[in-house]
């Protein structure tokens, strides 16, 4: 049975939230708990964070935050979901892989393991303004703001050797660059493999902008 989130109380009358905590997230690495407390100190709202929560919520509860919190875990099991069925196509056949990622409606981006793009679908080209054309072949740098280079540069370096990257698996809010030098929020789930041509990586993006206003 898969389920889109978890609430999980860190104050257990039988047993510790932290230790619910592992067994979930080693069942299944992407599943979003959030976790739930009335005692706000770092033993029981920081660290489970570091240990793969995906938030946390404090009493006394307000009912629009924890809704709010559990549509955007949702979503970002759905994105994960995603991230799993398009790795899966690539592996099958190429036709299916193309029918797959140009019918969705996330960005969905692969790239070689030093930076440079190897495939832009069209939701990729709607989102950030440059055509396939335009990308191909070009770093990555080129859709992200400047301040994340350093970051990224780390990240290739990883890959390169073979360490595997910390934000494989995971998805993270971000800020893409358009054409036109506009920055927006983005979600991003990333994954990787190797083949016999190499290690390659690719980035299912999806633009957050309303979320976030809704969230302000």
């Amino acid at each position: 049975c898969r389920y889109g989130a978890v609430l999980l109380d860190i104050g257990l009358p039988d047993m510790t939230g932290h230790s619910v905590l592992k067994a979930l997230t080693e069942m299944d690495a992407n599943l979003p708990v959030i976790i739930l407390t009335g005692q706000v100190s770092e033993q029981n709202t920081i660290a489970p964070l570091t240990k793969g929560a995906f938030a946390y919520a404090t009493k006394p509860y307000n009912a629009s935050e924890i809704k709010a919190l559990i549509r955007r875990a949702v979503g970002v099991r759905a994105l994960s979901a995603k991230a799993e069925t398009v790795e899966t196509a690539l592996n099958e056949s190429e036709e299916r892989f193309r029918s797959v990622v140009q019918s969705t409606a996330d960005a969905i981006i692969l790239a070689q393991e030093t930076g440079q793009i190897i495939f832009w679908n069209k939701a990729a080209q709607g989102m950030f303004g440059y055509t396939e054309r335009d990308v191909m072949g070009k770093p990555l740098t080129m859709i992200m703001p400047a301040r994340y280079s350093a970051a990224h540069q780390r990240g290739l370096e990883r890959v390169l050797s073979s360490e595997v990257p910390r934000v494989i698996g995971k998805t993270m809010d971000l800020h893409g660059l358009r054409k036109d030098g506009s920055e927006f929020p983005l979600e991003l789930s990333l994954a990787t493999w190797k083949t016999q041509q190499g290690t390659f990586y690719g980035g299912i993006i999806r633009d957050i902008t309303e979320r976030k206003r809704g969230e302000e």
